[in-house]
């Protein structure tokens, strides 16, 4: 009959014709799906061109804004804090820093009392010859400074410290026939650690006097010349050094900045650019960051008068 299908006879296709008001209305919602992607498209861009911008738009690294912007400048940006949420300006280095090398690095710890910047509140402020310093809050032992890592995975750590030598400082020479632990004062200097328990970073040992003076500051291979070695904790990532080029020493600040003279430095460090220091952690770590001022003697014996500190993280 008409319109049957009979053997080796294809089936004509089912065509449904629509009517102008069911395909306008159709096309009108390709035309705003459309729309809606190119305008997502455009958030996603401008999101990322804001990123760390302004405290709407925080990133959650300094690496972040370098992934996302590869060409943006070293300078401030807002970090989010992976652990509560909350926000704050930090300084980037995108592409690398001058001492810290390759990489993108934020600055988690300053102060810097040559610009102004005070002393953390563990610390007392010093005054002197008209000069301002930091030191420690504790008569004898140590007085801690934290950091926080803002949640982030550290691989490396990288800093500065301008300290000054006060009187009769004698690196590692207290510790004559005891074997302090890292949470001890097991030297005279700044120690930098992180997490609990806590891991070694990095020491600044401070010495009486030059070691050509029987100074206590250590060889790299043992003591030597009167100087008493570190624990075993500290390896060989520390500077000792003295501001003293004198025989005696005198209750006195000294002008020379310490870990800065390569004649009153001992550094067994292969990668030594002090008063930089630059560390590789073993494992990767999200945890915060101590910097440590110690010394076994009261103030008026021993300190390390400081005025600026820089650290930075990666």
């Amino acid at each position: 009959p008409p319109g049957t299908s009979g053997p080796g006879q294809v089936k004509s296709p089912v065509v449904t014709i629509l009517d102008t008001n069911t395909e306008n209305r159709i096309t009108t919602q390709l035309q705003q799906q459309c729309k809606n992607y190119i305008d997502d498209q455009i958030e996603i861009k401008n999101t990322k061109s804001r990123l760390g911008r302004s405290s709407d738009y925080p990133a959650f690294s300094c690496e972040e804004i370098a992934i996302c912007n590869p060409h943006s400048p070293d300078g401030w940006y807002w970090i989010q804090n992976r652990r509560d949420g909350s926000v704050s300006r930090r300084l980037c280095f995108i592409g690398g820093h001058p001492h810290c090398g390759n990489g993108t690095w934020m600055r988690i710890g300053h102060f810097d009392l040559n610009n102004g910047v005070g002393c953390p509140s563990s610390l007392n402020t010093y005054t002197y010859k008209g000069k301002k310093y930091c030191r420690r809050s504790v008569e004898v032992g140590c007085s801690s400074v934290y950091f926080d890592s803002l949640g982030k995975e550290i691989i490396e750590v990288c800093g500065m410290i301008e300290a000054y030598q006060y009187h009769s400082t004698d690196a590692f020479g207290f510790r004559q026939g005891a074997t302090p632990t890292i949470d001890e004062p097991y030297l005279d200097g700044i120690s930098i650690t992180q997490g609990s328990p806590r891991q070694h970073i990095w020491s600044y040992v401070v010495a009486s006097r030059a070691r050509e003076f029987g100074g206590p500051c250590p060889t790299c291979s043992s003591a030597g010349n009167g100087g008493v070695s570190g624990p075993m904790f500290i390896g060989s990532d520390y500077y000792c050094a003295t501001g003293n080029s004198g025989p005696g020493w005198e209750p006195k600040i000294y002008s020379n900045q310490l870990w800065d003279s390569p004649e009153l430095l001992i550094s067994c460090s292969a990668n030594a650019d002090p008063p930089w220091f630059k560390k590789r952690l073993t494992n990767s770590s999200t945890d915060n960051i101590e910097i440590h001022w110690c010394c076994d003697q009261v103030s008026v014996d021993e300190a390390i008068p400081t005025r600026r500190v820089e650290l930075y993280i990666r």
